[in-house]
């Protein structure tokens, strides 16, 4: 058979992406591969190359492979006995993607358990994902990958590809694999007719049976065992559309939409095609082989005599020893069945290539306006944990447990990857830079083109430019790699790895100068000298900083440094762009700034039409690429968002309920971001904080498997994902390998403004019942109780507006109060917290006549709860609230007779007591205002 090529150049040269890209993907499918029957490619079908594009944009096996609950996803948390310089203990985090394994009770019913036990075992397998990022490329020399990249296979790789595409699509292949006699173990594919050989490969796994480990067997038994997982479900009823929920491809949107999909055997198969050809060379040679086969199988059907027409026929299952034999001879009707959804005459095949145009078109106009690299907050690389650089021996530690958090370095990236954009060619370049070191040069020659994630290989790589760099100026956490947090330190690594130019060192020292002299009254002189430095290193000369919020304090490592938020745009093409650092004491975060918006229209315009188009096609690839549509239109929606895309509505109605699906969740897009996933865990602890979850509960194990997936030896990390445990007490119980709990995140790792946040949200936008409202609150203030958080935290002003914002919800406000404070009190009492109770309650008294309509009523509530008598020794009021003591002082001499009762002399005590104290505060404030004129 000849393929005729319709653009022959584009298969001459292996191109050097990862993936088939879309302008490729076009290429391929307007071919013909049979010039006499005139078929292409269906572009509507499984093996359309758009499709399996479409799968990986949306992120569908990155997050069934990471997160799915009906896999054990083998993480640790241990407190060592080290210390940090601050006394807070240091945490060992491990993950072994190696040892995960697939829960063996995932359903009630003994048939789907087994096929689904026997589905994620493959799907591990065959993304064993060692790095913590999607991946094919696994260790084992046993692994389907490590076979099919042999030498002496891969020139027959693509028939075994489509032999095992076919079977997923209930297509019985003969291919076997003859085990039968130890050390002549081979696969073997042959025609119908026996007269051509498509694959005859050994599948020894070592010649020397020396290496083999104990009870190891010495052939490829993961190969062997895909074939064979597949083969057995070929005509199993569980796959047949007439079973109540068949493991089939969705026949229509609402059954895409519950995710179900992802647990069938074309979606593991197509996944796991798409990443492993990376040439459209190649993606020619697979579909020929599919063609091949396929045209093959038919040729020697027999007519069908099956019950169910529309399934293959079985015949005897084989009794010897080779597992995966051919059992199944299948109907002619249900291999011309698989023919129409592979392949289509030319004119249905060019018709349904220009339903697809907008999608190839959509590529160019982001390409055309694209300012910036990142388009997106999902965009920016986000930090890992990697592997310790040994510059000397120019190696990586391989010992898991010296892996360290590379927040630094990812910002450092990230800024990288902006002074080297080139926005008229849309790549990477250090040509401007010619000093820049080899490795700088290096790294961007591999990695030229902005790419949507940044995987592990990359953040790997990265440390070889700027971890162990040798140099007293930079200060490191261990063994010369984790570049320690601030902005003096991450301007000397950048002023290093870009060759040390005079006058970039002469800015960095500028800077240091301020810091050592600990004068920050010129943050406008800081700002235009690291924007000089930024033009002299970047591309684009159309660059500008803002600093905002600088401040002198200590490196986690007790130097002196700045910190703050450090913010760079960009402009070009009368677009602005751009992104900030807020570097931290031991931490650094790397955000979005929202462009102005020029461009952004446009390409909703192209996605609105995208949506559209899909909505009408009644197919999966229709369902597919309109949810594509619909996260990328989400995006642009929240690109104003501090936090960029999160489905938070989506999120939390998957997560409330009785019955919960995960696999929705699948479908949001890619779980990529420490916001996302915190987001998850913050909506799994406040919903389910009435409730008692066993630990073979999906919602547990997938929020386990999220938590895992984090770096959480960082601090921040842990704030991020452990804040709302101090609204669940049972949450620590369901992750019994983190020893980490809430307690431990009062003492150590309390962040103030993150329980805030969920506190307000809690309150608001996340329509909770009453009851649900009420344990989150009594919950945390058990919770922050211990470690001296109780008073200061309750007296926060911000406490105060979100507690005012919930009792105003309701008729019975007054109700509402009394019960927040009844519980403030008893927490209190159980916590040795009593004598705090009083300053609550004054604070919450002063912040009640900030508002613009003072309610009499909450303020009553309030005044009633202080007990005068019970105030600390010269307690003075030393809130800052404005000019609120003097029109305090004015409502108490004019309601009077509110507060005081002639029959009660106590009520005039504690009228004149607290009178005295606003008295004192005004008086205090006045001499404060007069000795500053």
């Amino acid at each position: 058979m000849k393929l005729l090529y319709a653009v022959k150049m584009l298969f001459m040269i292996d191109t050097m992406s990862a993936r088939i890209e879309l302008d490729e993907i076009k290429a391929i499918e307007e071919i013909v591969f049979d010039k006499e029957k005139d078929p292409m490619i269906n572009p509507h079908g499984p093996i359309s190359p758009l499709r399996g594009y479409i799968l990986y944009k949306g992120g569908y096996m990155y997050n069934k492979r990471l997160y799915a609950p009906e896999i054990d996803t083998i993480c640790t948390l241990k407190k060592t006995s080290k210390l940090t310089d601050y006394k807070d203990p240091i945490y060992e985090y491990i993950k072994k993607p190696a040892n995960d394994i697939a829960y063996a009770d995932i359903s009630i019913d003994k048939a789907r358990n087994n096929y689904l036990v026997r589905f994620h075992t493959q799907l591990i397998k065959m993304f064993p994902c060692a790095d913590g990022s999607l991946s094919i490329i696994a260790g084992r020399p046993d692994a389907i990958t490590s076979f099919l990249t042999k030498k002496e296979v891969l020139p027959e790789s693509m028939y075994i590809l489509a032999a095992l595409f076919l079977m997923s699509e209930q297509v019985d292949i003969p291919i076997i694999a003859e085990v039968k006699e130890e050390g002549q173990e081979r696969l073997v594919l042959k025609s119908m007719d026996k007269n051509h050989t498509y694959v005859d490969q050994s599948l020894v796994l070592y010649e020397d049976s020396k290496q083999l480990k104990d009870e190891e067997k010495n052939y490829h038994t993961e190969t062997v065992g895909v074939i064979s997982f597949l083969r057995s479900y070929i005509g199993d009823r569980l796959m047949h559309p007439s079973t109540k929920n068949a493991f089939i491809e969705p026949t229509n949107y609402e059954q895409f939409m519950t995710g179900e999909f992802l647990n069938t055997p074309q979606f593991l198969i197509q996944s796991y095609i798409f990443e492993f050809i990376d040439t459209p060379k190649k993606y020619i040679e697979f579909v020929e082989a599919v063609y091949t086969l396929l045209t093959d199988q038919i040729e020697h059907a027999e007519l069908s005599t099956d019950k169910h027409p529309d399934s293959p026929s079985i015949c005897e299952m084989p009794t010897n020893k080779n597992l995966t034999l051919y059992k199944v001879k299948t109907s002619k009707k249900v291999l011309k069945k698989a023919f129409d959804r592979c392949f289509v005459e030319k004119p249905v095949g060019m018709a349904r290539l220009e339903l697809n145009a907008p999608i190839y078109k959509l590529k160019e106009w982001i390409d055309r306006f694209r300012t910036f690299p990142f388009n997106d907050s999902t965009q920016l690389p986000a930090y890992t944990r990697v592997h310790i650089y040994k510059r000397k021996d120019n190696e990586f530690e391989k010992e898991e447990t010296k892996k360290y958090s590379n927040c630094v370095e990812t910002a450092l990236l990230g800024i990288l990857c902006a002074l080297a954009y080139n926005p008229v060619e849309n790549i990477y370049t250090t040509d401007h830079i010619p000093t820049a070191s080899a490795d700088l040069q290096e790294f961007f020659k591999s990695y030229n083109t902005p790419s949507e994630t940044t995987d592990q290989k990359i953040h790997q790589e990265w440390c070889r430019v700027v971890a162990d760099l040798g140099k007293d100026c930079i200060v490191y956490k261990t063994e010369n790699n984790e570049i320690v947090s601030g902005l003096v330190n991450i301007l000397y690594v950048l002023s290093e790895i870009t060759g040390n130019i005079p006058k970039v060192v002469e800015i960095v020292q500028f800077i240091e100068s301020m810091c050592a002299n600990e004068c920050l009254d010129n943050v406008s002189a800081i700002q235009e000298k690291i924007s000089e430095m930024f033009k002299l290193l970047s591309k684009n000369p159309e660059v500008w900083i803002i600093c905002d919020s600088l401040k002198i304090d200590k490196r986690s490592t007790k130097q002196t440094d700045i910190f703050g938020k450090i913010t760079v745009y960009y402009s070009y093409k009368n677009t602005e762009n751009g992104m900030f650092v807020d570097i931290r004491p031991g931490h650094a975060v790397l955000r979005i700034v929202a462009e102005n918006g020029f461009n952004t229209e446009l390409i909703r315009s192209k996605l609105k039409k995208i949506e559209q188009v899909y909505s009408t096609l009644p197919n999966y690839m229709g369902y597919i690429i309109k949810q594509y549509a619909s996260i990328e239109l989400a995006k642009i929606d929240h690109i104003e968002d501090e936090f960029g895309y999160i489905p938070k509505k989506q999120i939390r109605k998957s997560l409330i309920g009785e019955i919960s699906n995960v696999q929705k969740l699948f479908l949001l897009g890619r779980i990529y971001s420490l916001e996302c996933k915190a987001f998850i865990i913050w909506s799994f602890f406040s919903s389910t904080t009435g409730h008692i979850m066993p630990l073979t509960n999906p919602m547990v194990r997938f929020t386990k498997n999220i938590i895992g997936s984090t770096s959480l030896d960082d601090a921040a990390t842990r704030q991020a994902i452990f804040s709302a445990s101090v609204f669940n007490p049972r949450a620590e119980e369901y992750y019994p390998t983190i020893e980490y709990t809430t307690q431990d995140y009062i003492k150590h790792d309390f962040d103030s403004e993150i329980v805030l946040y969920l506190l307000k949200g809690i309150f608001t936008w996340a329509k909770y019942s009453e009851d649900v409202l009420i344990e989150c609150f009594v919950n945390m203030l058990n919770s922050i109780s211990y470690a001296n958080r109780f008073s200061s935290f309750l007296k926060r002003y911000q406490i105060y507006k979100i507690i005012l914002e919930f009792v105003k919800t309701e008729k019975d406000l007054l109700a509402r109060m009394a019960w927040i404070m009844d519980s403030v009190e008893k927490a209190s009492l159980e916590n040795h917290e009593k004598k705090h109770v009083n300053d609550i309650y004054i604070h919450w008294f002063i912040y009640s006549f900030d508002e613009h309509r003072v309610d009499l009523n909450i303020i009553m509530k309030i005044y009633d709860r202080i007990d005068y008598n019970n105030f600390m020794p010269n307690y003075k009021l030393c809130i800052n609230s404005g000019n609120s003591y003097s029109r305090i002082l004015t409502f108490l001499n004019e309601k009077k007779n509110n507060f005081c009762n002639e029959n009660n002399p106590q009520s005039i005590k504690k009228y004149e007591r607290i009178k005295s104290m606003v008295e004192v505060a005004v008086e205090n404030r006045s001499r404060r205002s007069n000795s500053t004129e």
